[in-house]
């Protein structure tokens, strides 16, 4: 299952995977040529969040194709991974060690609201359309949970 949405014009994206299947791999990396553009066109990285549904290491060609992608110009988001569980986070960060340095940074995290903090602080604004997107994605994906309220600064 790989259930998205994006907002090209706020430089936002959030993902949730499941058990993906070809298909959804390949949407998901039409999506990573997709937000290469997006920095030169906003004028700020793009801010990322992608839901950890299920742990599946991918295999080496989709570990390859996807270090493609990634790696192509202009491809510079903030990821943040959300996790819930300790021991998946320690091996995204474990893994994330043992990769070529990427041109994107990203932080693990243990909820949503973190990722939406740990964002807000790397783009130094307010994101409150990304927390709304998070609750949408997780609502599509049958994994509506209630959030805590987000303190804004401000913004849309």
């Amino acid at each position: 299952m790989y259930v998205h949405a994006h907002d090209p014009v706020r430089g936002l994206a959030v993902w949730y995977f499941r058990d993906a299947t070809d298909e959804d791999w390949a949407q998901h990396f039409a999506h990573l040529d997709e937000i290469a553009t997006w920095s030169r066109t906003t004028g700020k990285r793009a801010a990322c969040v992608l839901v950890v549904g299920r742990f599946d290491v991918p295999d080496a060609k989709r570990r390859a194709e996807l270090a493609w992608h990634t790696e192509q110009p202009g491809y510079d988001p903030y990821v943040a991974f959300i996790a819930p569980n300790a021991a998946v986070r320690g091996a995204l960060t474990v893994m994330s060690w043992l990769q070529k340095k990427p041109r994107f940074e990203s932080g693990f995290v243990s909820s949503p609201e973190e990722a939406q903090a740990w964002l807000e602080e790397r783009r130094g604004e307010p994101l409150p359309a990304l927390g709304r997107m998070i609750d949408g994605v997780l609502a599509r994906a049958g994994h509506a949970a209630p959030r805590a309220p987000v303190m804004q600064r401000g913004g849309a």
